[in-house]
Formats: structure tokens, C-alpha cells, sequence
């Protein structure tokens, strides 16, 4: 019998949240088969969700020592990573058991070793799995997250003026870049690379694909997660609006009475918006809701900042079992 954790490394916007509400979810209903553990309540410091709970807030969140090196801000992280592995060993069966963490750890310069040997040491083998979204749709996704965020308020629709982050706009979403941070680790680790593909937003389709690239077997039949969306998008009215008042607060925010008055008009409108966003429902304007995208300039113009390293990355990365997918990923890309 081996002992396997498999992980989620993200980065964000590529169903993660969906794929944690299917865990959250199987696992509080007893509905997992017996060889897989969701780490959470009395095995992930004590906490439980009803909606999508994560292990990323305490795996991801890391700190500086004074001589360059890094450790867990939360204290008890490799305990709780080790109690997992214990409770592994003990179940019943000789067949394989897998630990499914969700950890959203990809991006930005976080120490690789330090989060690989938290598993790697612990684990017979482990699996890190890193999904890859278009950029364009995942960078709109960001950006509308950003605006409906109450204490962002420098906040812009358009994708041209993004701050640049690790050397361009939308740097977090270099797959290129986190693949080459990640690729390498001990005998006992791995790196599987998965496309999302647009159009499976709220169905068991994606989530399907990690059970796969994880080695696990198919996920069950689980009411209520599928046709659900997670993290709504406004549409581009919607967002607008919000970004108007947050302009509001940014010019006028100190004159008595106009922060509070357009916080409250942010949390209405945010009221309006939603409700039509998980409804499909009629906007103010009397129009359908439609959630925000990219103009075809903007998307091209995002796409034309990756061209290069994810033409590279589909020429490096192993497609495994997921050639289909690649090769609609790939045609995707162009615009």
C-alpha cells in the first residue's frame, strides 16, 4: 500500500473554488469512496465550510526568516500535513490512499522545496497538479473579482493598463514560467499540467479531468455542484457601476459622508447585480445579463503578451491522456 497526496496548485481562476465545493461537499456528506481523505474539521485545524473550504490559507501563506529562507506562517502546518498522513496509513485495505489538498501555491516566488517537502516527506508519492486557463478569460475573471473586492479601489476594465507583475501584465498567468518553477523535485514527486477549457464552467467536466490527472477513480454524482456558479461575474454594467462609486470614494472619500454613502451604494448595487448573475435574470437597464469579457481587441491584446511561452509550454509539457484537450486549448488561442 502507498499513501498519495495529490495537490491543486492552481493558480486561481481555473475552477479551483468548484473543485473545492465538490470536496467540501462529497467529503461532509460521507460520499467519498473510503480510499480518499479531504482534509478538513479535525484533520485541517478544525475547520469546516458548507460551501468550498480550501487548505491553501495555511499551506500558501508563508514568512521570512531573517537568513532568506522561508516557513509556514501558520503554526502546526506540518503537523497537520503529517496527522493526514497517519490517518492514511490506518485505514482499512491494501489498495492505494490518497489525500486531496486544494493549495493554490503556482504563482508568485514562493520557495518550491519548502512546499514540495511538506508532501514529500510525509507521502509515498505525490502529485502536484497545475491547471492552465486561456489567459484572457482568466484575466477577466481577475479583474472582476478585483472591482467587486470592497478595500481594492484602484480598479480598471481595461487590460492595457494592468500593473505588470513578474515582468508583464497578467504575469501571474505566465504557465510557461510556474511550469519551469515546478517541472523538477524528488524520486517521489510529480507535475501533471491540465488544460480548462471555456464552456465547462459549471459542470463535473473539469472536475472529471483532475480526478484523471490525480490517478483517481471518477467523481461521484453530487447534486448541487454542477450548473452552480462559484464566483459570479457581473456583467459589464455592473461592474462599471461599482467602479464609478469606488472613483466616488477615491476623489471625494474625504469630504464627510460620501465614503459611507457610496459603500452602501456599492453593496446595493452588488446586491442588484448578483441576484441577475445567479439568475441569468433582467439587469436595471431591462437587458439580459451577460457576464463580463474582454473586448476582441482586449483578448487578443492579453493573448499576444503569452504567445510565445504557451506555444513553448505545448510543445514541452507532457499531454499524457489529455491530448483532445490540448489540442482544443491550443486552438482556443487563436483569435
Amino acid at each position: 500500500m502507498s499513501i498519495r497526496a495529490v495537490v491543486h496548485i492552481g493558480p486561481i481562476k481555473t475552477g479551483s473554488t468548484a473543485l473545492a465545493a465538490y470536496f467540501t461537499r462529497a467529503s461532509g456528506r460521507g460520499l467519498l469512496p473510503a480510499d480518499i481523505v479531504y482534509p478538513m474539521g479535525d484533520l485541517w485545524f478544525g475547520r469546516t465550510a458548507t460551501g468550498a473550504m480550501r487548505q491553501c490559507p495555511e499551506i500558501a501563506r508563508l514568512l521570512p526568516n531573517g537568513d532568506g529562507s522561508y516557513r509556514f506562517a501558520t503554526p502546526g502546518v506540518e503537523d497537520a500535513v503529517s496527522n493526514v498522513a497517519n490517518t492514511l496509513r490506518q485505514l482499512p485495505g491494501k489498495g492505494d490512499k490518497t489525500a486531496v489538498f486544494i493549495a493554490e501555491t503556482v504563482t508568485d516566488n514562493r520557495p518550491t522545496e519548502l512546499i514540495q517537502d511538506l508532501f514529500t516527506s510525509r507521502f509515498d508519492e505525490v502529485v502536484f497538479i497545475m491547471v492552465v486557463r486561456r489567459q484572457d478569460k482568466a484575466a477577466a475573471s481577475e479583474l472582476a473579482q478585483d472591482i467587486k473586492t470592497p478595500n481594492l479601489f484602484r480598479v480598471n476594465l481595461d487590460p492595457r493598463v494592468r500593473q505588470p507583475l513578474y515582468g508583464m501584465p497578467f504575469g501571474e498567468f505566465n504557465h510557461l514560467r510556474n511550469y519551469e518553477r515546478w517541472i523538477s523535485g524528488p524520486d517521489n514527486y510529480s507535475l501533471v499540467v491540465i488544460p480548462y477549457l471555456e464552456g465547462e464552467h459549471g459542470s463535473l467536466t473539469s472536475i472529471e479531468r483532475f480526478h484523471a490527472a490525480a490517478g483517481l477513480s471518477k467523481p461521484v454524482d453530487l447534486t448541487g455542484v454542477e450548473g452552480q456558479r462559484i464566483h459570479p461575474t457581473f456583467s459589464r454594467d455592473g461592474l462599471m457601476a461599482i467602479v464609478r462609486l469606488k472613483k466616488r470614494i477615491q476623489r471625494w472619500g474625504w469630504i464627510p459622508g460620501v465614503r459611507d454613502a457610496s459603500l452602501k451604494k456599492i453593496q446595493e448595487v452588488t446586491r442588484v447585480y448578483l441576484q441577475a448573475a445567479n439568475q441569468n435574470g433582467i439587469e436595471p437597464s431591462g437587458k439580459r445579463f451577460k457576464p463580463f469579457e474582454f473586448t476582441r481587441d482586449e483578448s487578443r491584446w492579453v493573448l499576444e503578451q503569452f504567445d510565445e511561452s504557451n506555444r513553448e509550454l505545448i510543445a514541452r509539457v507532457d499531454k499524457g491522456q489529455f491530448v483532445d484537450a490540448w489540442n482544443k486549448w491550443e486552438k482556443a488561442l487563436d483569435l
